[in-house]
């Protein structure tokens, strides 16, 4: 959130329907307040890999690593997305 106020900022989640809430300021986690997200004008959020391509800088945010014996699954998943997105971009 921080850094939406500054740069472009997409936020990705693979699941399409906790995108689907975060657009309407619908924050399940409770971490951001509706308000805040709805103002933020230079936050977008995208489960599409392809909308990452675009990007030159991520940051990968997951709680549930520290929860499970720091498995690398997720950033395993998410390194992928942002691979795909990266090859969808040079294809077109």
């Amino acid at each position: 959130m921080v850094f939406a106020g500054e740069d472009p900022v997409v936020g990705f989640d693979i699941n399409a329907e906790r995108i689907d809430a975060l657009r309407v300021g619908q924050d399940s986690t409770q971490e951001v307040e509706p308000k805040d997200l709805t103002a933020a004008t230079g936050l977008t959020f995208t489960s599409e890999p392809s909308d990452l391509a675009g990007c030159d800088t991520f940051i990968y945010c997951d709680g549930s690593n520290a929860n499970h014996g720091g498995q690398t699954t997720g950033f395993v998943a998410f390194a992928e997305c942002v691979r795909d997105g990266r090859a969808y971009s040079e294809k077109r």
